[in-house]
């Protein structure tokens, strides 16, 4: 089996940030493998991959991947074949699944990567022979991926942006509307959140909650009446009382500390 194959590279970078977001694409198939974890979009609908995930995109598929965090790094071939290409290969397409990265894979990798910008000599049979050789490969050293793998990458995800949400406003949540938020029982939910963060819910919304309280008191003006009701304290005295605890000094002790001239 060969395949035509008209970019590919063993790999890339891209700058933090980057965002590959192409709604149509012509090639008939493009075949990624990430060596960091990513966002992608399928059906409609976000999931969080971990290192060494692949995908293999058949023409029409929307295609959207970014890296979780800094660089982006991955490898890529985009190809065309006839249908009978993938006819002894054991591989999905349009889904994710992972790879442990072999020395054939790196070698077919690199050898495309090269042979491409050999402008030379007509390197197209042998890269179209190497495309075959990786798709083989990956169907060796592809780990398969069930249904329990796909249901924990998309609740690591719904974790995360439920803990951005949280973030950007720990007054407004506890633990029970955490949990409904998230559709499980309080106890499951707090054993889930704990297993993945290394925090019980409760006690990081109480630290988001003390880091918010430090800021205001640090950067802000407002008295500590005002800082405790913009925290969610119906009293003052239960603010100062709780701020303490965890920080081992009063409101305006801990003001005084960093603003001395205030």
């Amino acid at each position: 089996m060969s395949a035509n194959v008209v970019g590919g590279y063993y790999k890339k970078d891209e700058e933090p940030g980057f965002c590959f977001d192409h709604p149509h694409v012509s090639t008939k198939f493009t075949f990624l493998h990430f060596y960091c974890p990513v966002i992608l979009q399928l059906d409609n609908q976000n999931i969080q991959t971990e290192s060494d995930a692949c995908i293999i995109y058949k023409s029409g598929t929307p295609q959207f991947y970014k890296a979780v965090s800094g660089e982006l790094v991955y490898d890529y071939i985009k190809f065309e074949a006839d249908d009978d290409f993938f006819f002894n290969v054991d591989l999905p397409f349009d889904e994710v699944f992972y790879i442990d990265v072999s020395s054939t894979y790196k070698t077919q990798m690199k050898f495309i990567t090269w042979a491409l910008t050999e402008k030379l000599t007509d390197q197209s049979t042998s890269i179209g022979l190497a495309c075959a050789n990786v798709m083989s490969e990956l169907a060796q050293i592809r780990r398969f991926s069930s249904s329990k793998i796909k249901r924990e990458n998309e609740i690591n995800f719904r974790l995360s942006v439920l803990r951005k949400k949280v973030e950007q406003n720990p007054e407004k949540w506890n633990v029970n509307l955490m949990s409904d938020d998230f559709g499980l029982t309080r106890s499951h939910f707090t054993n889930l959140y704990k297993d993945h963060f290394g925090i019980a819910p409760a006690d990081d919304v109480r630290n988001l909650l003390n880091e918010k309280a430090r800021n205001l008191l640090e950067y802000s003006e407002k008295s500590v009446n005002e800082i405790a009701e913009e925290c969610g304290y119906t009293a003052c005295e239960n603010f100062i009382r709780s701020f303490k605890k965890l920080n081992g000094l009063s409101p305006l002790q801990f003001r005084k500390m960093k603003k001395p001239d205030a």
